[in-house]
């Protein structure tokens, strides 16, 4: 797994998290590996996801990532159905169902 402090520091500086930028554009170009990867961080450590949800641009990060991936590929990550009982893994859950519906 990708170290949390590179990931945090990709999201808040590279990824332009913590700075008046539109993340959804930057995000996008993010690889789908970096995606999943960062989504496996933030489900595993929810100080991260606090933290950087804490201004609104860690949010359209997070809801863009959200669209870019589909059920299968989140299950992928985390086969495990308690291991997404996290209010992050709930909120990628729950946005995931509206996208398929």
């Amino acid at each position: 797994m990708i170290q949390k402090n590179l990931v945090v520091i990709n999201l808040e500086g590279k990824y332009g998290c913590h700075q008046n930028s539109n993340v959804v554009d930057k995000s996008v170009n993010i690889s789908s590996f970096m995606r999943k990867e960062i989504l496996k961080v933030f489900i595993n450590n929810m100080n991260i996801f606090y933290r950087l949800s804490n201004n609104c641009y860690g949010n359209y990060v997070i809801q863009n990532f959200c669209k870019q991936l589909d059920y299968s590929q989140l299950l992928k990550i985390h086969p495990e159905s308690n291991s997404l009982n996290t209010q992050f893994g709930q909120h990628v859950l729950q946005t995931l169902q509206k996208l398929k519906n």
